[in-house]
Protein backbone atom coordinates (compact mmCIF):
# COMPACT_ATOMS: atom_id res chain seq x y z
CA UNK A 1 0.00 0.00 0.00
CA UNK A 2 2.73 2.05 0.98
CA UNK A 3 4.52 2.00 -2.22
CA UNK A 4 1.47 2.40 -4.31
CA UNK A 5 0.76 5.42 -2.08
CA UNK A 6 4.49 6.68 -2.98
CA UNK A 7 3.81 6.03 -6.66
CA UNK A 8 0.80 8.04 -6.79
CA UNK A 9 2.47 11.00 -4.73
CA UNK A 10 4.72 11.10 -7.59
CA UNK A 11 1.89 11.40 -9.98
CA UNK A 12 0.07 13.65 -7.81
CA UNK A 13 -2.92 10.75 -7.64
CA UNK A 14 -4.94 10.29 -5.00
CA UNK A 15 -6.61 6.53 -4.91
CA UNK A 16 -9.84 6.25 -2.73
CA UNK A 17 -10.00 2.47 -0.15
CA UNK A 18 -11.97 1.19 -2.79
CA UNK A 19 -9.49 1.81 -5.76
CA UNK A 20 -6.76 0.75 -3.36
CA UNK A 21 -8.04 -2.70 -2.77
CA UNK A 22 -8.83 -3.64 -6.36
CA UNK A 23 -5.12 -3.04 -7.31
CA UNK A 24 -3.57 -4.63 -4.41
CA UNK A 25 -6.25 -7.32 -4.71
CA UNK A 26 -7.26 -7.41 -0.75
CA UNK A 27 -10.39 -6.98 0.66
CA UNK A 28 -11.79 -3.54 1.68
CA UNK A 29 -11.62 -4.24 5.16
CA UNK A 30 -8.16 -5.33 5.25
CA UNK A 31 -7.23 -2.23 3.04
CA UNK A 32 -8.94 0.06 5.73
CA UNK A 33 -7.32 -1.47 8.91
CA UNK A 34 -3.29 -1.17 7.04
CA UNK A 35 -4.60 2.63 6.40
CA UNK A 36 -5.83 3.33 9.56
CA UNK A 37 -1.96 2.23 11.14
CA UNK A 38 -0.75 4.38 8.39
CA UNK A 39 -2.93 7.34 9.54
CA UNK A 40 -2.22 6.75 12.96
CA UNK A 41 1.87 6.50 12.46
CA UNK A 42 1.61 10.39 10.58
CA UNK A 43 2.69 8.09 7.19
CA UNK A 44 -0.16 9.15 5.31
CA UNK A 45 -3.49 11.64 5.72
CA UNK A 46 -7.26 11.58 4.26
CA UNK A 47 -8.28 13.88 1.74
CA UNK A 48 -11.33 14.99 0.47
CA UNK A 49 -11.64 14.48 -2.98
CA UNK A 50 -15.46 16.25 -3.59
CA UNK A 51 -15.89 19.09 -1.34
CA UNK A 52 -19.52 19.64 -2.38
CA UNK A 53 -21.10 16.02 -1.62
CA UNK A 54 -20.68 14.04 1.88
CA UNK A 55 -20.23 10.89 0.88
CA UNK A 56 -17.86 9.11 2.57
CA UNK A 57 -16.51 7.12 -0.58
CA UNK A 58 -14.99 10.44 -1.89
CA UNK A 59 -12.42 10.82 0.55
CA UNK A 60 -8.65 9.61 -0.37
CA UNK A 61 -5.24 8.84 0.76
CA UNK A 62 -2.37 10.13 0.28
CA UNK A 63 1.43 10.23 1.23
CA UNK A 64 1.53 12.99 4.03
CA UNK A 65 5.17 14.09 3.55
CA UNK A 66 6.62 12.46 0.26
CA UNK A 67 10.48 13.24 0.63
CA UNK A 68 10.89 12.53 4.23
CA UNK A 69 9.05 8.93 3.03
CA UNK A 70 11.04 8.70 0.03
CA UNK A 71 14.16 8.61 2.35
CA UNK A 72 12.41 5.68 4.78
CA UNK A 73 11.74 4.16 1.33
CA UNK A 74 15.75 4.31 0.32
CA UNK A 75 16.96 3.54 4.51
CA UNK A 76 14.59 0.56 4.92
CA UNK A 77 14.67 -1.20 1.64
CA UNK A 78 11.41 -1.21 0.85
Amino acid sequence: IFKLLMKNFKNDKIDTQNEISKIVKKSPSTISVSLKNLQKNGIIERVIMNKSSKISSDIGFKILNGKQSANNLVKYNL
